[in-house]
């Protein structure tokens, strides 16, 4: 799979940088989306026992849990796990690392050396 080209934008200059992104493995995915599964089933067995409120929760819990599977399902898999690499600062010219696990976009990062702050901008979901 090809590498999405990440960019850092320092006050609205932007910089490329050299970076190396992972992304989630289809089993990570679908752990992340039985993770979602379980939540919302879990909410209805727990809410089955509640008076009133299981005539209402427990129904949607259970109809909403698939949904909110393939939702989580989906946006993760658009989602970068690792985010690592090293950027030149637009000021001082120090060479500056950035490092982010299970973040998503935005990344906000500042320079080690002068202290300047900058974006690292994620491509556009059809980009990746």
């Amino acid at each position: 799979m090809k590498q999405p080209v990440i960019i850092a934008e320092f006050a609205g200059i932007q910089v490329p940088t050299h970076s190396h992104v992972e992304l989630y493995n289809s089993k990570e995915l679908m752990v992340k989306a039985a993770q979602a599964l379980g939540v919302c089933w879990g909410t209805a067995a727990i809410t089955i026992f509640i008076p009133v409120i299981h005539l209402v929760v427990t129904p949607l819990a259970l109809i909403c849990g698939p949904f909110a599977a393939v939702f989580v399902y989906i946006k993760a898999r658009k989602l970068p796990r690792l985010v690592d690499g090293s950027v030149t600062c637009n000021h001082c010219k120090a060479e500056t690392k950035f490092h982010f696990v299970n973040a998503s976009p935005p990344f906000y990062e500042q320079c080690q050396a002068c202290r300047t702050g900058y974006e690292v901008l994620w491509p556009k979901l059809g980009e990746v």
